[in-house]
């Protein structure tokens, strides 16, 4: 049904428009219908229909029961792990002190299951070594300098103490791995120091804690999969509401081909990486964006959504940058008051941002995905368009919010909650709207996009988003399969 087409029924029927109406009806799934279902629902001529009104309509997806599907002849199997409760925040200066304390060790830890970093050196000792001295240390990045020269200089500390660590220009291969390296960063640095008294190590390698090369993996057969979803955005203009709903209708068997369908049978568990409504008051102007002007309300129109996924589904759901909880990562789950919908619906776990998930014996750690603006503003190489890139750097670094004092808001603690300290299967982000996946040592790493169109803001920081698409994961095969709705 064309707009022109649209505005005519609404004038033979006596009826008015909102600006945002007509846009409202154009992008939903039959307008004809929509326009049919408000000209029998509105009393009276000569009335205005509102955004609210269509809103009233409650679009629904039909759940239809029938023979079992493949996901629900099983039994769900999860796990969380919600660190957003590790451990209490301290906002003081001890607490920033256990935080990074925290990440030394958790780092440490790691790189001396490596048999050759085992006898490694604290700063002190290596200070204390003579000039031309074999040297190994691991500690956090103070700063990273260039020098006259051109040779990038990197400050590392541990608890003993500060070292200045060179690496020469000359040495090609590892002065461009030292341009990945951001500030607060934990390092493992084998060098010779130099020459006389010492007091300063020439880098001959350098490395992130990283991933195993063999880890062990739990082999499942269950024929079941996992849907990765984030940045839904209810609430404003821009959310592809349309291609939401054909989502929902995948899920339900009702549309695709034979093969998408048994995917879709397949399908036992969602993840959702935050940022599910678009808020209220998270930048300025941003009023001016929205069609559900009131939070509240975007809440329970996402749990009407919601409730039309099959209740077979088990559904875990994080917060991101835009829903109501703390700003602070890591972030508290999304609070009850303001979604309460979400909280009475038995088949969603409200789980905090990050969360690891054990589900089927996959290991899933979810996070909204905010640090990679950091990432992609500071490490070369990293861009928009390639989430999957910026994410395989959190992975190496095995933190997911390397850099403190930047874009990000960290909450500290006695521990430090955001180092990556369990591997896990399929590490998932969302936060920058495009698709992106890739496999790194056994690891399936995946930004999930968004369904939300390109906004204002967007363009003008000429940022193409990809909405409308759904990676799917099949736990016994490992594969992604990128659904489109679009």
């Amino acid at each position: 049904m064309e707009e022109s087409d649209i505005i005519c029924r609404f004038l033979d029927a006596e009826l008015c428009l909102h600006p945002n109406v007509l846009e409202q009806i154009s992008s939903m799934e039959d307008p004809s219908e929509i326009v049919e279902r408000l000209i029998s629902s509105t009393e009276g001529n000569g009335r205005i229909i509102t955004p609210e009104d269509v809103r009233a309509l409650k679009t629904e997806v039909v759940i239809k029961k029938g023979r079992l599907r493949i996901a629900e002849e099983y039994d769900s199997e999860i796990e969380l792990r919600d660190v957003s409760k590790n451990a209490p925040r301290r906002g003081c200066i001890e607490g920033f002190l256990e935080h990074f304390n925290s990440r030394y060790e958790k780092g440490l830890k790691v790189f001396r299951e490596r048999k050759h970093l085992i006898d490694s050196h604290t700063v002190e000792q290596a200070l204390a070594a003579g000039g031309k001295s074999d040297v190994k240390i691991i500690g956090l990045v103070e700063s990273v300098r260039e020098s006259k020269k051109g040779n990038t200089i990197i400050f590392i500390e541990d608890p003993s103490g500060v070292i200045p660590v060179v690496v020469l220009k000359s040495d090609r291969e590892l002065a461009e791995f030292a341009r990945t390296i951001v500030n607060d960063d934990i390092l493992a640095v084998e060098g010779v120091t130099g020459s006389r008294e010492g007091g300063i190590v020439i880098a001959k390698t350098l490395s992130f804690p990283d991933v195993p090369y063999q880890r062990t993996t739990e082999s499942r057969s269950e024929p079941l999969a996992i849907a990765l979803v984030s940045d839904i955005h209810i609430g404003s203009f821009e959310f592809m509401e349309k291609e939401f709903l054909r989502f929902l209708k995948w899920l339900n068997c009702e549309v695709g081909s034979s093969r998408q369908r048994e995917l879709a049978e397949r399908v036992k568990y969602m993840v959702v990486a935050g940022d599910l409504v678009d808020g209220v008051g998270i930048y300025p102007g941003q009023i001016d964006d929205l069609n559900i002007k009131d939070i509240f309300s975007q809440y329970k129109r996402l749990s009407e959504l919601f409730d039309m996924i099959p209740d077979y589904i088990e559904i875990i759901i994080g917060p991101g940058n835009h829903d109501a909880t703390r700003q602070a990562e890591p972030q508290t789950p999304i609070f009850e008051d303001y979604a309460p919908g979400l909280y009475e619906n038995p088949m969603i776990h409200m789980v905090g941002n990050p969360c690891y998930a054990r589900l089927h014996g996959t290991s899933v750690l979810a996070y909204h995905g905010r640090s990679m603006d950091d990432i992609i503003s500071k490490v070369p190489g990293n861009s928009y368009s390639e989430p999957d890139k910026a994410m395989l750097n959190l992975l190496k670094k095995r933190q997911l919010v390397p850099i403190f004092g930047e874009k990000v808001p960290v909450s500290p603690g006695t521990e430090d909650c955001l180092f990556i300290d369990e591997v896990p299967d399929i590490l998932h982000c969302g936060h920058v709207h495009t698709t992106g996946v890739q496999s790194y040592r056994g690891v399936t790493i995946v930004n999930s996009g968004a369904f939300q169109s390109q906004t204002d803001f967007q363009k003008r920081l000429n940022m193409q988003p990809d909405p409308g698409k759904v990676p799917i994961y099949e736990i016994s095969t490992r594969k992604t399969t990128i659904m489109k709705f679009t």
